[in-house]
């Protein structure tokens, strides 16, 4: 769509792969934008009509520094037709594309790093609480990793203590089958989810249990954390000190 547009108004430049995003900067016309906002609104009209729920768009994977400059004027034509942004940043992206996403999902090594806005868990909590947007990350390796512990890590404990709205398993469709996998790095080392008669899903490895388990662990902590701010009748301040401070 964005080379259509490029060849359209006369511009020799093409967007040829991921890196090369930014060659569109200030050289598309306001009818692309317009048809961006277009398709947005439309999308958003024929959910509502069916009843489903409403998504975020995501147009860009990953844009880097010089990419996220040619992605602002496209993420307001989403929120001109209607539609919440979301996008996978990196640190990079930032300050370009502050204020500018409404679901934030961070690659995992750009957690703690410098400029990215998402330093420290308390950075997070802030930036949520000045943005109103949703955090989350995505690890690409703790489902279809070799240690299965860490997605009971990730989905557990880990969210709770960085503030995270969520997880993305990235990669889960590749229950579905994916060639690559015979070939990749990461053959062998991730199998189906399986259904059984009844429609629940069946956990046929370590990873996916864990990954199980530690959702049901962040829920644990949120509760328990509910509870220690308003502690029933009678339960000792000092239980509750103490509770605090284990968490």
């Amino acid at each position: 769509m964005i080379n259509d547009y490029l060849e359209r108004a006369g511009h020799p430049e093409r967007v040829a792969s991921m890196s090369t995003r930014y060659r569109c900067k200030d050289k598309l016309p306001p009818a692309f934008f317009e048809n961006v906002a277009l398709l947005v609104r439309e999308n958003l009209e024929a959910r509502k009509k069916g009843g489903y729920s409403l998504p975020a768009f995501d147009p860009w994977d990953e844009p880097g520094h010089l990419n996220s400059e040619a992605l602002v004027p496209i993420l307001e034509a989403i929120r001109a037709g209607g539609g919440k942004t979301c996008v996978q940043t990196l640190a990079a992206c930032f300050p370009t594309l502050s204020g500018k996403v409404d679901v934030r999902t961070y690659d995992m090594g750009s957690l703690a790093v410098a400029g990215g806005e998402a330093e420290t868990p308390e950075r997070v909590l802030e930036l949520k609480r000045r943005e109103g947007c949703l955090v989350s990350v995505y690890p690409n390796t703790v489902i279809m990793g070799g240690d299965p512990r860490a997605a009971r890590q990730m989905y557990g404990a880990f969210a709770w203590a960085w503030n995270l709205d969520a997880v993305d398993p990235y990669k889960y469709w590749k229950i579905l089958g994916d060639y690559r996998l015979s070939a990749g790095e990461q053959a062998g080392s991730f199998h189906p989810v399986l259904f059984d008669a009844e429609g629940d899903a069946v956990l046929t490895t370590a990873s996916w249990e864990n990954f199980a388990e530690g959702i049901y662990e962040h829920d644990l902590i949120q509760e328990l954390t509910f509870c220690l701010g308003r502690p029933a009748p009678g339960v000792e301040p000092a239980a509750v000190a103490e509770a605090a401070a284990f968490l």
